[in-house]
């Protein structure tokens, strides 16, 4: 069979260096396709610089800021020491650049890097045509550029490099067990564990198919139990935390690599006559660790989060509606959409399927890949994010497939060269086609991100801002200032509760909460107690939690002595996720039923009918005329209580109101500006969300405007 000039392996290591920075220039210029669209866009950029394109960037930039600074202050939650803290503020030592630009590049650059493991795996098997070829799609695929697109200032940047090296280091472990590659796969897990403390699961998977591989087909290999056991030092997983939350995982990579250098000296220089010996007290030892630290504890927990998703979820005595049922990230993927984010096309699919058989069988230290195939997978279960594992495997049995096919059959070689170029660029064009489609706008835009920024000229650090979790991030980032929930530690339990009964209640009810929530999330920090709302209850001497919540709606309530500000922030987008809000305060957190289902449709889809006249809201609701006096939902007619106009006009909310039916319970707001339309029960339409910021109706004994527009509206607590 004749073979491609390259598909040998036979290169100088100048050939190889060549094609990998040609496969990373690829990868890197589709990615900026991104920035050079959005910088168009006046409002996705804020002070020079575009904003970035999800909420956990701004936890990462935070700690690089403050790492930059110098400082941060106990409790603001800063991830200062981080590792993409501590990458970004060394490369901001190194190169003339801002951080901003840091947060926006860092991902186009570092993602790209995903060609080298593949390549050198492909030359490790002697196929580097095929290597090319999976290296050019890996670095494309949609499920990988999705989450490492410009602005995507976030760990997956280098989730999936640092473990493919992992996996190149075993497989030239197997191809060639020398003493100087016995060190290379722990060291590869060590800065996957210090750059992803949730890397645990996936290093403790590869470890064990290594160890899995040894003893079915090399089990009297000292080298790969020795390799085993500084793996197994690399996983152990050290507390990354200590006192009051200083992160500390530089110094733990250090204490890791200074672990694994002096096994390694220990395993070179040990006699031969010592080695099984030396095997069995080190691995012992590291046994012991790994059980000490936890073992599988932490791969158990993060199955629970990502695979229990149910309506309500225990903590200690309470029972608080699941958040993982409201992150797009970790809902159930279908097989369609799966095929579409780990290939591009139901096509490539198929063929990858096929090319993986033919690899499991032709090299068998190739199933060392296993684990990242079936964490993507993982996607039909705990979210769409998985699907990026499986990508590099996927582009990898594309390419082999390809390779063998084409040198199965006997084809002249020009022809055959033709076809594969035809073909790798055909199976490049979905992905392509997705990149430039997939025009994804930042997290929120310079309308809503320069009202923060002024705020942290108001603010003081110390200060607290009470907001939907999605948003605590950001908040931190340009206000400088704490706040109540995050998409952090403060997404779950008591801290979604407490912040959707600000937004859900009255205003009265509202404002009570606010500041006991604050008051108690510092007492909380400093006494260590593990819920508010039970410490809350404690205080107040309230055995029934369900009088102690309605006892908030008394104005006079005695609240604890006052530390500090509170801001209410409101940005559009909640309006959309507003039925998911109102979920979390829906429960009746003493039992677990929900005892109120509120009635709220968000038309977003709206159109006319076709008679030309009544407006059909989400398929669901249908308006006879713009100004309406009933709905028909579920082909009754309902009665309306007021509709709604509200605009801004000359920068003023102007509000055209009508009453219909007082007995009604149901109110109808048209929000042309958002282009929304809001249908809701009475007690939606009181709370303090609707009030504050649908219809700025604010109690001006209870709060202050501080900045009002569409883009965003800013309150003060003055309780």
């Amino acid at each position: 069979m004749q073979k491609f000039r390259i598909t040998n392996g036979e290169c100088s290591r100048m050939d190889i260096f060549l094609i990998m920075t040609l496969v990373y220039i690829f990868g890197v210029a589709c990615r900026f396709f991104w920035i050079y669209w959005a910088s168009g866009i006046e409002q996705f950029s804020f002070d020079g610089e575009l904003i970035m394109t999800t909420n956990d960037a701004f936890a990462n930039a935070e700690g690089a800021r403050d790492m930059i600074a110098g400082f941060h202050q106990p409790g603001d939650l800063s991830p200062y020491g981080a590792s993409i803290p501590t990458l970004a503020f060394l490369i901001s030592k190194i190169l003339p650049v801002s951080l901003n630009s840091i947060t926006i590049y860092m991902s186009v650059f570092l993602a790209s890097l995903v060609a080298v493991p593949i390549i050198l795996i492909a030359k490790e098997y002697k196929i580097l045509g095929a290597g090319i070829i999976a290296a050019l799609l890996a670095t494309i695929l949609p499920g990988y550029y999705m989450r490492t697109l410009g602005g995507y200032f976030d760990s997956d940047m280098l989730n999936i490099v640092l473990p493919m090296l992992t996996i190149w280091a075993l497989i030239r472990l197997t191809q060639n067990g020398s003493q100087l590659n016995l060190i290379l796969p722990a060291v590869f897990m060590a800065l996957y564990s210090w750059w992803y403390p949730s890397s645990y699961s996936l290093n403790l998977a590869i470890m064990g198919m290594f160890l899995f591989y040894t003893l079915i087909f090399d089990r009297r290999n000292e080298i790969n139990y020795k390799a085993t056991i500084l793996m197994a030092v690399a996983v152990i997983n050290f507390k990354t935390y200590y006192g009051d939350y200083t992160i500390i995982v530089n110094y733990i990579l250090l204490l890791r690599i200074a672990l694994i250098a002096s096994l390694y000296f220990l395993m070179i220089k040990i006699p031969n006559s010592q080695n099984k010996k030396i095997l069995w007290i080190s691995g012992g030892l590291v046994i012991a660790l790994f059980i000490y630290f936890g073992g599988l504890d932490p791969v158990l927990s993060k199955m629970k989060a990502y695979l229990g998703k149910s309506a309500g979820k225990v903590s200690g005595t309470f029972y608080f509606y699941g958040v993982g049922n409201t992150i797009n990230e970790v809902a159930n993927t279908d097989f369609m959409k799966f095929m579409g984010y780990s290939s591009g096309n139901i096509s490539i699919f198929i063929c990858a399927m096929a090319g993986l058989i033919l690899m499991f069988i032709k090299f068998r230290s190739f199933i060392l890949a296993l684990p990242m195939l079936l964490l993507g997978f993982l996607a039909f279960f705990g979210g769409v994010r998985f699907t990026m594992y499986i990508t590099p495997i996927i582009a990898f049995g594309f390419a082999y497939f390809l390779y063998f096919t084409l040198n199965y059959f006997e084809i002249r070689v020009w022809l055959r060269n033709s076809m594969l170029i035809v073909l790798t660029c055909l199976a490049l064009l979905p992905s392509l086609d997705y990149i430039y489609k997939f025009r994804v706008a930042p997290v929120l835009m310079r309308g809503a991100v320069a009202p923060l920024a002024d705020l942290k000229n108001k603010a003081d650090r110390e200060d607290y801002v009470v907001s939907w979790w999605d948003y605590g991030y950001l908040i931190r980032y340009y206000a400088d200032v704490k706040v109540v929930a995050d998409p952090g530690g403060r997404q779950f339990g008591d801290y979604a509760f407490l912040t959707a009964f600000s937004f859900n209640k009255d205003q009265i009810s509202s404002a009570n909460m606010a500041r006991l929530n604050v008051e108690y999330i510092e007492r909380r920090m400093n006494e260590n107690f593990s819920s508010s709302l039970l410490q809350m209850q404690k205080d107040y001497n309230e055995p029934d939690i369900n009088k102690f919540l309605k006892s908030l709606e008394d104005k006079n309530f005695k609240l604890p002595q006052k530390t500090r500000e509170v801001y209410y922030y409101f940005v559009p987008h909640m309006l959309d996720i507003l039925p998911n809000i109102l979920k979390f305060s829906t429960i009746d957190i003493a039992t677990g039923r929900e005892f109120w289902t509120p009635f709220i449709h968000v038309g977003y889809d709206i159109r006319m009918g076709k008679d030309g006249v009544s407006i059909i809201v989400n398929d669901e609701c249908t308006l006879p005329s713009a100004d309406p006096e009933y709905l028909i939902f579920n082909g009754k007619k309902e009665p309306i209580n007021s509709y709604y106009q509200v605009g801004e006009v000359n920068g003023k909310l102007v509000k055209l109101s009508k009453q219909i039916d007082k007995n009604s319970n149901l109110y109808v707001i048209f929000l042309p500006d958002y282009q929304r339309i809001l249908i809701l029960d009475k007690k939606v339409f009181e709370s303090a969300f609707i009030q504050l910021f649908v219809l700025e109706n604010y109690d001006k004994d209870l709060f202050e405007p501080v900045y009002l527009s569409n883009y965003a509206r800013i309150y003060k607590l003055l309780r």
